[in-house]
């Protein structure tokens, strides 16, 4: 915070007075950057009580680095150290994080942290692991542990199912010229090993299957309202696809493949629908507050998201130096293996969140001004726009302003929903206030929707 009033002028400081050294930083290179900065750009000397220091003598940058690498060295010899007790304690199979479900957290003869199993939790674990071998799927057993009191996510239940330590074994990650092992755990398993690869097998089955390749329909530029349209007869999707004449020439169509009442000719019905985007005028006045309300969104934004970088990265900044003051208190005793763990792993994932919001400003700061100039064309000339980009293209247009599916009775168009936005701007267009089930448009005819009998009264 001081640095900050420092950098806005709002305080005047000659020197920063310290005790030590190691207590301004304990970072090396940090260190000299922020000393440099501090004495060229603020004319402000930081200086150390107990380790005072000539900066005006050439020769004393000597001792000042000696002071601060120590400091920087030693952070990285207890780190070490801190890594290659972990790193014993998985090859002794000690589980020295908190403990996971089904177990509590205790200690041993030797007061070392160790995994004992909780009997409440335990039978739950047991039958979630017995009830996806024999068929039941992840979601219902989810649902049966909530009833239990046990709520977990989706992505949390898979790595549970997953979990080695359930039937007493514990991974040691690969580390330089070490590969990854699995070796026997000091805590009891509570899952059979029958059980749980019988498990693994079925999620190994699921996996697969959600991988294959789907079969995808193939996009023609003849038919670019393939899955748009509906039935008007039973409301189930037209498909399009084309057939051959005698002299050999491929005519197009929609149908219906369910009730197959309904068959249009692809030329005739593409043509409808250009006219139907034809009828998309919009006055000047609406124009330009188009161009203008979006413009004030993008400056908003962009506003917005230049604020939010250096909050972002004072806040990785602090979560960093956050984990470099863990180390000492592991160090001194203040906190425990399993709470260095817990703490080290909950401000890294903040930092990678962190420098994900960064990322996505920076990709968004990019692309912004490209976007706004293509929104701004796309609303002055809807038809035009749709007749000379790809098919594609044509299908996402056509989805953005149909929320719902267009029906055809030969001659006109009918959707119950039209984009809201659109809706709005075809509105005030025409120079008036259109009610809900007003047509605006000749070749489109909005159609209210009537919503299915149940407790509620019919409306």
């Amino acid at each position: 915070k001081w640095f900050d009033l420092i950098k806005k002028k709002k305080l005047k400081v000659d020197e920063i007075i310290f005790v030590s050294w190691d207590r301004f930083s304990r970072n090396f290179s940090e260190a000299v950057s922020t000393i440099y900065n501090l004495r060229d750009n603020y004319g402000i000397t930081p200086q150390a009580i107990q380790q005072p220091v000539e900066f005006d003598i050439p020769e004393s940058l000597l001792t000042l680095s000696i002071y601060l690498a120590s400091p920087d060295v030693d952070n990285q010899r207890r780190s070490g150290k801190i890594r290659d007790g972990i790193r014993q304690a998985l090859k002794q199979g000690r589980w020295i994080r908190r403990a996971i479900i089904g177990y509590k957290n205790e200690r041993d003869q030797f007061n070392k942290p160790i995994m004992v199993i909780d009997p409440d939790k335990a039978k739950h674990i047991q039958f979630a692991f017995e009830a996806f071998a024999n068929g039941m799927t992840q979601v219902d057993i989810r649902m049966e542990l909530e009833a239990k009191g046990i709520k977990m996510a989706k992505s949390n239940f898979s790595v549970l199912l997953r979990r080695v330590a359930y039937i007493g074994k514990t991974i040691v990650p690969a580390y330089k010229d070490e590969p990854e092992v699995m070796v026997d755990a000091l805590h009891e398993g509570i899952i059979d090993e029958d059980i749980f690869y019988k498990v693994q097998n079925r999620l190994a089955d699921v996996q697969h299957k959600s991988r294959r390749v789907t079969k995808t329909i193939t996009r023609r530029d003849e038919i670019p309202l393939r899955g748009h349209l509906a039935c008007s007869k039973c409301g189930e999707t037209l498909t399009g696809s084309g057939s051959r004449g005698k002299l050999g020439k491929r005519y197009f169509y929609y149908h219906c493949n369910f009730c197959k009442k309904e068959r249009y000719s692809a030329p005739l019905l593409n043509d409808q629908f250009e006219a139907l985007l034809a009828e998309f005028d919009f006055n000047a006045d609406i124009k330009r507050f188009y161009d203008h309300l979006l413009l004030q969104l993008a400056e908003k934004e962009q506003d917005t998201n230049v604020q939010d970088i250096p909050k972002i990265k004072t806040k990785i900044k602090v979560e960093k130096e956050r984990i470099k003051n863990l180390q000492d208190l592991l160090a001194d005793r203040v906190i425990g293996s399993d709470d260095y763990k817990d703490m080290r792993g909950r401000y890294s994932e903040n930092i990678k969140e962190l420098q994900k919001d960064l990322k996505k400003i920076n990709q968004n700061k990019k692309g912004r001004e490209q976007y706004l100039m293509s929104s701004l064309n796309l609303i002055k000339n809807l038809c035009n726009t749709y007749q000379t980009n790809t098919t594609e293209y044509k299908q996402r247009l056509v989805g953005s302003i149909f929320p719902k599916k267009l029906s055809f009775d030969g001659n006109q168009c009918r959707t119950p929903i039209l984009q809201e936005v659109l809706f709005w701007v075809l509105s005030h267009s025409n120079g008036y206030r259109a009610k809900k089930n007003e047509q605006l448009l000749k070749k489109l005819q909005l159609f209210a929707v009537v919503e299915p009998e149940g407790i509620e009264p019919s409306s």
